[in-house]
This record gives structure tokens, sequence and C-alpha cells, in this order.
């Protein structure tokens, strides 16, 4: 049985104290990178989605022309889309205006990040 001394007993209360702190500390900087890691799941589920809901539309249309455009070209366009409509879907700006897919979500991405469309 210890007994309570300077150079025993309190020692060791002492270290598993310390240990705890430790095991906090560790365990906060987990949940620090599960929440980063949940937040950046939730950014592809969005990106996913977009993608099917406009894969699903566009093989009931038909052909649509995909023009190459530089990317600030491509951003210019979708602002001036949103002036002039208001409001529109991945579908419509990918079929209005010929914009690859996943350059679009990167453009609507930018923008709404910049506050200049809601999403």
């Amino acid at each position: 049985m210890k007994t309570k001394s300077k150079t025993g007993y309190d020692e060791f209360k002492d270290l598993s104290k310390y240990q705890e702190l430790m095991l906090i500390a560790a365990l906060s900087k987990y949940f620090e990178k599960v929440g980063a890691l949940e937040e950046k799941m939730d950014i592809i589920e969005h990106k996913i989605d977009m993608l099917l809901q406009a894969q699903e539309h566009t093989a009931n249309e038909g052909v649509i022309i995909v023009k190459e455009v530089p990317y600030e070209q491509a951003k210019e366009e979708v602002i001036n889309y949103f002036k002039a409509n208001k409001e529109a879907t991945i579908v419509d700006l990918h079929q209005d205006l010929g914009i690859p897919i996943e350059t679009l979500i990167e453009i609507i991405d930018e923008l709404s990040k910049e506050g200049l469309i809601g999403e």
C-alpha cells in the first residue's frame, strides 16, 4: 500500500493528471481534424450532387456543345448570366453557356465565397 509522501503517491497523482491533460489535448486535436474532414466531405457531397443533377438533365437533353474558354472569361460569362437571369441551375448554365460542368462548379463556389451569388 502506498503512503502519501512527497516522493511517492503525490508524484504519481500529478503524473496521472499530466497524462490526463495530454490525452485531452491529443483528443482535442483529433476532434478538430475530424471536424475539418466533415466540412470537406460536405463540400464534396455538394459537388457530387451538382454533378449528378447536371448528368441527369443533360442525359435527356441531347448533345451540348462545350466550348473552351479561359477561366476568367467563363467566370465573367457566368456573372453576366446571373445579372440577366437572376437565378440559374448548373444545368441552365451548362446548356446556355456551353461551359464544362467542372468549371462551372469551381466558378459558382468562387462566386459564392466572394458573396456575389447565393447558394
